[in-house]
């Protein structure tokens, strides 16, 4: 492994700063949005999350009524920054959404303290959920870090 230069920083750097650090660049990248997402970001910054952080995944279907038989992307705009200051109101931060629309199907990865404070911000939100799971990420690096 090639040594690192001086002031660099590894993802073992990362992994040693917890959920806090990761939280610090998800609400940096929102606050350099502007308008509404700087509100989001500095909701966010103020219940920046303990290092005792978990990482979620929970999912909405239309099929099951968790997601909207139909939403523009204009609609879709609006209700997220509500719904990312219900997550950063219960100290929840949103660190990506995946939305397809069309299919009526969504996939929101959170850091958390626990699932039930993922569960009360869906409910502060006025959004229903079909599952919410605790996981962890897996990559080709972290495999390599194992060794």
């Amino acid at each position: 492994m090639k040594k690192k230069e001086e002031g660099q920083l590894d993802r073992r750097d990362f992994v040693k700063q917890g959920a806090t650090g990761l939280a610090g660049l998800a609400i940096g990248s929102l606050a350099g949005a502007g308008g509404a997402w700087a509100t989001v970001a500095a909701d966010s910054a103020a219940a920046c999350p303990s290092p005792a952080m978990h990482l979620y995944v929970d999912t909405h279907d239309k099929r099951d009524g968790s997601f909207p038989a139909s939403i523009t992307t204009a609609q879709l705009n609006a209700f997220y920054v509500g719904y990312a200051a219900a997550m950063a109101s219960e100290g929840v931060v949103v660190v990506r959404t995946y939305v397809n629309a069309a299919a009526g199907r969504a996939f929101c990865i959170t850091m958390a303290p626990s699932a039930d404070a993922v569960k009360r911000a869906h409910a502060k939100a006025g959004l229903m959920y079909d599952s919410i799971t605790e996981c962890y990420g897996v990559a080709p690096s972290d495999l390599l870090l194992n060794e």
